[in-house]
């Protein structure tokens, strides 16, 4: 009956045993910074330095320690000692994110959501770098192609990037090369009524390069 008891007891234990939360396995927080499912104050060895205060999760520098220059995360009685010597120089302490929509993370871009990666599923196996601004994935904005931070359904309406010409001193128009000038046309003041067709590459007609008869833009002036 003893033994009933003690093996119903060890397997009640094991079924209670709490799982790690999913949200929490995409955080591999170094040293000493734990993570915590709602962000709070944290404090830091440098008086200079100010207490950052963030609601999301992630990993943060518990409240019965500091956070050192270099980042590092111990005990408030081990924090460096510091001099009342001014700097000779200042240097900032953290980035000033100045897109729209970012955020700084402590864990650097390593993980940043992309369009090309904008699934909640992405995962990359996450290791903390050096501060760095991140689009706010959280609220649902990920990094376009064009560096910006856009919301996720917005990848797909987002314009590509502009085809590059083959060949020297093109220029890509969306409206195609129903007019485009060449040593013949160069001069005629009304050379169509232009129509946009499809999109394609002529020459830079506007730095003055036209198409000759081997279907090479030179300037004007070369033109025989």
């Amino acid at each position: 009956m003893i033994l009933f008891l003690i093996t119903t007891v060890l397997l009640y234990s094991v079924e209670c045993q709490v799982k790690p939360s999913p949200i929490a396995s995409r955080y591999n927080c170094f040293g000493n910074f734990t993570y915590f499912s709602r962000g709070f104050i944290e404090n830091y060895c440098s008086p200079a330095h100010p207490n950052s205060n963030s609601e999301d999760p992630g990993c943060f520098c518990p409240k019965n320690m500091a956070i050192t220059p270099d980042n590092t995360c111990v005990n408030i009685r081990d924090c460096p000692r510091t001099t009342n010597k001014p700097p000779t120089t200042k240097t900032p302490i953290k980035p000033i994110c100045t897109i729209s929509n970012e955020i700084e993370d402590r864990c650097g871009d390593v993980c940043e959501h992309t369009c090309q990666n904008k699934d909640e599923n992405f995962y990359c196996g996450r290791k903390c770098g050096a501060i760095q601004c991140v689009c706010n994935y959280d609220k649902g904005f990920v990094r376009d192609d064009y560096g910006q931070c856009v919301l996720r359904e917005q990848c797909d309406s987002s314009p590509g990037p502009i085809p590059v010409c083959p060949q020297k001193n093109e220029i890509f128009d969306q409206c195609g090369n129903n007019c485009e000038r060449t040593c013949e046309t160069a001069y005629l003041r009304n050379l169509c009524i232009k129509k946009c067709g499809d999109p394609s590459c002529s020459c830079d007609f506007d730095h003055g390069f036209v198409r000759n008869k081997k279907g090479i833009c030179i300037p004007i002036e070369y033109c025989s």
